[in-house]
């Protein structure tokens, strides 16, 4: 299973054994109680009924247009729109949700949504750079950036490795995305 703003879905979120659909309520395999044809299938993702609205990936249409705009300063409104639009259809009507305590946008980098790529985790940190809390630190979203303080690395990020969601007892997760155009990295901070 492949989705352009998720690195590996089986492997970071996963599959369950089987069950019934929330959408179409076929007996199959599913993630967040739904199937793979309903992610995927765009009529019935248009179609969704209002109370699933919340299993699907929220856009950031402003963000994504001023990004292309700053980075692409010679194209038109016209361009601009038409590129955000089909970006945001896509990460909002083929992205699966993220499981997590709060629900966030997904972050834009480079003009795009990013991907999902990892939970975040000392080692992981340590992984991409020689001062893993620093990499950390910077990665940290703009929009939790305040929620840092001193002791921050050592008392809330894992020591271990995170597989998924399910695989924390912990009150925070750390959900880390990549740019699809560069090596840039953000982290969302995400608390009970």
């Amino acid at each position: 299973m492949k989705f352009k703003y998720i690195s590996d879905y089986n492997k970071l979120i996963g599959l369950s054994t089987q069950g019934e659909c929330r959408i179409c309520n076929h007996n199959t395999s599913c993630f967040n109680e739904v199937c793979y044809r309903c992610y995927q299938e765009q009529e019935s993702l248009k179609n969704c009924p209002e109370e699933f609205r919340d299993l699907y990936t929220v856009a950031r249409p402003d963000e994504i247009r001023k990004q292309l705009k700053l980075i692409n300063p010679d194209w038109n409104d016209e361009k601009i729109d038409q590129i955000a639009r089909k970006r945001d259809h896509e990460i909002e009507h083929g992205t699966p949700l993220i499981n997590g305590y709060q629900s966030f946008q997904w972050p834009c980098i480079d003009g795009d949504y990013a991907e999902f790529i990892a939970y975040g985790c000392k080692p992981f940190y340590n992984t991409i750079s020689k001062d893993g809390k620093k990499a950390f630190e910077t990665s940290v979203h703009e929009e939790v950036k305040d929620c840092l303080y001193e002791e921050y690395w050592e008392e809330r990020v894992p020591d271990e490795v995170i597989h998924s969601s399910n695989d924390t007892n912990y009150a925070t997760l750390f959900f880390v995305f990549k740019s699809l155009h560069s090596d840039k990295i953000v982290t969302y901070i995400d608390s009970m």
